[in-house]
């Protein structure tokens, strides 16, 4: 290798270094702070059927997708199921964990929890809300997660929220599905 050879190289590694870090720096500075994705359904039972089905952590296990995907999850509940404070903690065989935890409710019209995975973990905060309608209810579910801005990795959220919403609508499709069984 001649000293030429070796100076173009090591040019060429540092421009595309620098084109990388560049680039890292103009995602940062363009993207949000704040990912949220909010998705709704109309529901033909009383509100507080439908808030029974979210306010209450004995019911998560019957429509969260998260248990349905990972059958190996074992739950535990803090001492009270409902009401701030009120947790749920969960652990998967393959070492995955975390909790539920509700910030904010209002019988019959919202809940507000956060979930925790892992131990270091920035919360997820979601949000349901029960409105009247004409002749229903509609339930909304709203998921926000705040962005590391630091982290390049915390932007694949933007990437998987074909998983997210999938997660979110077929859990709203089983709360609906319960909350109706039980009024018929």
């Amino acid at each position: 290798m001649t000293d030429k050879f070796l100076y173009r190289m090591i040019r060429r590694i540092i421009i595309i270094t620098l084109i990388i870090i560049g680039f890292y720096f103009v995602l940062v500075a363009i993207l949000p702070e704040k990912q949220t994705i909010e998705r709704s359904i109309d529901i033909d039972a009383p509100a507080w059927k439908i808030y029974h089905m979210i306010g209450d952590f004995q019911n998560w296990e019957q429509w969260n997708m998260d248990f349905y995907h990972d059958t190996t999850i074992v739950t535990e509940l803090s001492e009270n199921s409902t009401g701030v404070g009120a947790a749920l903690y969960w652990e998967s065989e393959n070492g995955d964990f975390g909790k539920y935890e509700i910030d904010k409710c209002l019988h019959r019209q919202y809940v507000y929890y956060y979930s925790y995975y892992g131990e270091n973990s920035d919360p997820l905060k979601g949000e349901f809300f029960i409105r009247k309608t004409a002749d229903s209810y509609k339930l909304f579910w709203r998921l926000t997660c705040s962005l590391n801005t630091y982290n390049l990795f915390s932007y694949i959220s933007f990437f998987v929220n074909n998983i997210i919403d999938t997660g979110m609508v077929e859990g709203l499709e089983n709360i609906k599905y319960l909350s109706e069984k039980r009024t018929k």
